[in-house]
């Protein structure tokens, strides 16, 4: 078989010239592979997910010219200060799955096995995804979305909140984290009962571990609750998180849920 524009195999349907390569038309890449450690899997990805756009503009090069746009630039010298921040671009990547669209916030190249779509598909996508509104970077969030069996959902934000670094306690009660909000109490009444200096010294290290390690400690409560990490999403307010989720599967229901009830499915009776 003749070799297709940048090493792929020419599509079915696709037009050929006389020397076997492919004719230019519009092409989207799809993940036809994860991969055994890729950047996909912590996007959560699924094969046959489309990559659309990147930065709200569709992207319709081969895979190899996805890694270079998704690329962090060189550093300007060979020699790396140690005080220096290295500054990390991030993308915001629209992602095709199943008749929805949805963002998701990379800081490089996905990984995987990417191969061109079929282009009666490519053709359906881009004219559905012309009036969809994508927004800057930052102005997006970063959601890790955690569900149960039942399909009872935790939306985790990453966005860093002041309240754990000062009232570890208040902000256990606002998560509605109740086992460990009453094992922090317990700690804080016994050191009080100790000694005030050791309750102050035991408070002061509370407020730094849960400033601090306040994702990572929302992680490990929604994996005590039983519940596995499903997907992650951009999106600019945890309404949106919740209503992506909920097209993505209708039967996801939430903690601190600010949309409808998902709908119940009806059962048909058996007929004998």
């Amino acid at each position: 078989m003749s070799e297709a524009v940048q090493g792929y195999e020419p599509l079915e349907g696709l037009e050929v010239t006389p020397d076997g390569t492919a004719m230019p038309g519009r092409t989207l890449l799809r993940l036809a592979d994860l991969g055994a450690r890729s950047r996909a899997i912590g996007l959560t990805l699924r094969p046959n997910d489309v990559i659309v756009a990147v930065d709200g503009v569709p992207f319709e090069g081969n895979s190899e010219e996805l890694a270079q746009r998704l690329k962090q630039p060189e550093p300007e010298s060979e020699f790396i200060d140690e005080d220096e921040d290295t500054e990390i671009i991030e993308f915001v990547l629209t992602i095709y799955r199943s008749g929805i669209f949805f963002e998701v916030i990379t800081s490089g190249p996905i990984g995987g096995r990417l191969e061109f779509d079929e282009p009666e598909h490519v053709e359906v996508i881009l004219d559905a995804f012309r009036n969809r509104k994508v927004y800057p970077v930052k102005e997006y969030n970063k959601y890790e979305v955690y569900r149960d069996f039942h399909k009872k959902c935790l939306v985790i934000s990453h966005e860093r909140s002041s309240v754990p670094g000062v009232l570890p306690i208040v902000w256990l009660v606002e998560n509605r984290m109740w086992e460990a909000f009453w094992a922090i109490a317990a700690v804080y009444v016994l050191m009080f009962n100790i000694h005030i200096v050791v309750f102050v010294i035991s408070y002061i290290l509370t407020c730094v571990y849960f400033g601090r390690g306040q994702l990572i400690f929302h992680r490990s409560y929604a994996q005590f609750q039983e519940k596995q990490f499903w997907q992650f999403l951009a999106a600019r307010s945890p309404l949106e998180a919740q209503v992506k989720c909920r097209e993505l599967d209708e039967q996801c229901d939430f903690e601190f849920s600010l949309v409808p009830p998902p709908r119940k499915r009806r059962i048909q009776p058996a007929t004998a």
